[in-house]
Parts: C-alpha cells; structure tokens; sequence
C-alpha cells in the first residue's frame, strides 16, 4: 500500500534531489526519497544490531551451557 504525502524540502535538498535525476541514478524525487528512508532504515537496524552486541558484551562473562542438565531440568518440571 502506498501514502502520498507532501514534504517541504530546502533549496539544497531540492538541487541535490535534481543532480541525482539528472545523473541518472533515479528516475523522480519520490526515488531518491524512497532510496534516502531505507538507508535511514537500515542505518537504524545497524544501530540496534551494535546496541545489542554492546549490552551482550557488557552483561558479564559468558557462562558454560550445560545442555543436558537443562534437558533434565525440563523433563522434570514438565513431565506429566
């Protein structure tokens, strides 16, 4: 589903906009548009992607994983 919005733009956004066009790298101001809100998208993915890296790194030691223990803890909370 597309949403048609109008957006106020200044003159240096409006010549860039223009220079992307006539550089043939996008066909209309709704492609450069379109292009410039995934890079922001995908910008904003990237810093949740560090954000978590950071929080796991600053959450302490890593701790061994005993996965038979925690297979026999299940069995024995959940058996019927």
């Amino acid at each position: 589903m597309t949403k048609h919005m109008s957006v106020e733009i200044d003159e240096q956004m409006d010549v860039f906009i223009d220079e992307q066009i006539s550089h043939g790298n996008y066909d209309s101001p709704s492609e450069v548009i379109d292009a410039a809100l995934k890079l922001l998208r995908s910008r904003a993915e990237i810093e949740a992607i560090a954000a978590a890296i950071a929080e796991g790194e600053a959450s302490g030691k890593p701790e061994e994983f005993d996965g038979e223990a925690f297979l026999k803890e299940l069995h024995r909370k959940y058996a019927r």
